[in-house]
């Protein structure tokens, strides 16, 4: 279930104090007539309540107030405006410039409306009028407590006092609600400090060093009296934590920096008990995917150098391979028994499924592999690669090139064989679509001849069949990938701006420079670099680019 008001990157988020609202923020939708927004929605029904439009550029941070009728916005524009809004009413209550130094962070106080912003080597508290409805702001001091430097987290404790976490030196700044910093708590940290949370009688404190560490004072101390109690070493690049308190020691919630999200169970004295992954994901592009013809797998190539194995059933992922060069390619065999992947160093990898193992490597190319495909029968391997041919290797022959097909006039980026493993259609960097005979390994000029044959898949952009999926006026660059349903009736179009689109097959322009009619669908925050139906086209996998993201669709037949 999801909640599918946004248009853009999501880039800020804010729990309101009942734990029921979540407001989140987003970039601006570039191209778009509106400006960037947040929506308070509600978790239970993933159900937009408001929104909240007017920033510019993004909403870089967001804060409920203890209340949680008020929520203070801050744009990303280059002013870094900080805006309290009646959030229900979605109306203003006030407005006012940040100055030129990036905002990080923001928190509410829980004892009066006072809000506390940090970022570039700054903090600033802010103070409403009362009278005038005047936003007004004084900046933080840093005297000579603590060096000056950026600020990435902030939190207030329960009798006003302001924790922030800095990026440099691994310390934890203790001010008071007026700005004037007091004391730099020792770097029990070694780098950036990302996420302050307070507890009764302390806080716990987590970074890129990958400690959850937590602090506490006497009944009677001050803040700056504060102690390192215990240190839970995870081992992790955390960028994000939660937590909750267990009979016999805490929960907690970790997002890394490698796109893991955990579940962490230690003992009060935080000794690690057990741990959980929720989800995890690749760290680069991917523009590798294929799906097992046998089953609910797929596999995912990607430039962090790794291969990934995955069950849409269960939505998690089962395995990882870790090559020594970033991937762009990755295939099953029809009986989805063995896979192949390509780096983009030229080599080819054979794989055993569903261990992820290597059987068998060549190395013909230097150059990128842009695209891999079994033949229907497994026997052989079509791979595409940037110096302008395409191989055929054995499969059971230890990958043996036993053709090379050369005639493209760029680097191939797409190809697929027909039903009956005779024939190959391939796309190359310059726009041009050929035919080749594979059994005589030569390329095939008379076109007309292969008006009917009849292809295993389809995921090339160009031709009569798919001359709909590009938009009025393309460069050519604006559609990434096709793939045909199994069936035959549908076509899923991957592009740039983020869209999955769906169209019927065959998707022909309806005149020139016209795209064909599509349903689009929002959800990937980049280029959409794949998709796939699975072989009974109930299940669309879509990837990206820089989101690094794996989407999981439904298909629904009207």
């Amino acid at each position: 279930e999801f909640m599918i008001g946004h248009t853009d990157d999501i880039t800020s988020l804010a729990v309101h104090p009942n734990g029921k609202f979540v407001a989140t923020g987003q970039l601006d939708p570039k191209g778009k007539e509106n400006k960037a927004f947040f929506i308070v929605w509600d978790v239970t029904t993933k159900q937009p309540i408001a929104t909240c439009p007017g920033a510019d550029y993004g909403v870089c941070a967001l804060a409920f107030s203890k209340d949680g009728n008020t929520v203070c916005a801050v744009s990303s524009d280059n002013e870094h405006t900080v805006t309290l809004w009646d959030w229900a009413k979605s109306t203003v209550i006030s407005s006012s410039r940040g100055g030129p130094d990036k905002i990080l962070a923001v928190a509410f106080s829980p004892i009066d409306d006072t809000v506390v912003t940090c970022g570039v080597k700054h903090m600033a508290t802010w103070t409403l009028d009362a009278a005038t409805k005047q936003l007004n702001k004084k900046k933080g001091l840093f005297g000579k407590k603590g060096e000056q430097q950026t600020l990435l987290s902030v939190a207030f404790m329960d009798d006003g006092s302001v924790l922030t976490g800095t990026q440099m030196t691994g310390a934890v700044y203790v001010w008071k609600t007026d700005g004037e910093l007091v004391q730099a708590l020792p770097a029990a940290h070694k780098g950036a400090v990302y996420i302050i949370r307070p507890v009764p009688g302390g806080f716990f404190t987590a970074g890129k060093d990958g400690k959850i560490i937590h602090w506490i004072k006497a009944a009677d101390a001050p803040w700056a009296e504060c102690k390192v109690s215990s240190t839970l070493e995870t081992g992790l690049d955390i960028k994000t934590f939660d937590l909750i308190s267990t009979a016999d020691g805490y929960k907690f919630l970790v997002g890394t920096a490698t796109n893991r999200v955990l579940e962490i169970t230690a003992t009060k004295e935080l000794e690690k008990k057990d741990e959980k992954i929720i989800t995890e994901g690749h760290t680069g592009e991917m523009w590798g995917l294929s799906v097992n013809p046998a089953g609910p797998l797929f596999l995912t190539a990607s430039d962090d150098k790794t291969v990934r194995l995955w069950n849409a059933a269960e939505h998690r992922q089962l395995s990882k391979l870790e090559f020594a060069d970033g991937l762009k390619t990755a295939a099953f065999a029809a009986d989805g028994s063995v896979a192949a992947a390509a780096s983009k160093t030229g080599e080819v990898f054979l794989l055993a499924v569903p261990g992820l193992t290597v059987l068998s490597k060549t190395k013909q190319r230097s150059k990128e592999v842009a695209d891999i495909k079994f033949s229907p029968d497994a026997s052989l391997l079509a791979v595409g690669t940037h110096e302008m041919a395409i191989d055929i290797l054995d499969v059971k022959k230890d990958l043996k090139r036993v053709h090379v097909l050369k005639g493209h006039t760029a680097g191939l980026k797409h190809l697929d064989w027909s039903e009956d493993g005779k024939f190959i259609q391939s796309t190359s960097a310059d726009y041009e679509l050929l035919f080749w005979d594979v059994t005589a390994g030569k390329q095939i000029t008379e076109t007309a001849t292969m008006r009917d044959v009849k292809w295993a898949t389809f995921t090339i952009p160009l031709g009569w069949p798919v001359s709909g999926v590009w938009p009025t006026d393309s460069d050519g660059t604006d559609v990434n990938a096709v793939c045909r349903s199994a069936a035959g009736d549908i076509i899923a179009i991957g592009d740039d701006h983020g869209l999955v689109r769906v169209s019927r097959f065959p998707c022909i322009a309806p005149g020139k420079n016209e795209p064909a009619k599509s349903r689009d669908y929002l959800g990937h925050s980049a280029h959409v670099t794949n998709v796939r139906f699975f072989p009974d086209d109930s299940t669309l996998i879509s990837t990206g680019g820089n989101d690094c993201s794996v989407f999981q669709w439904k298909v629904i037949t009207s």
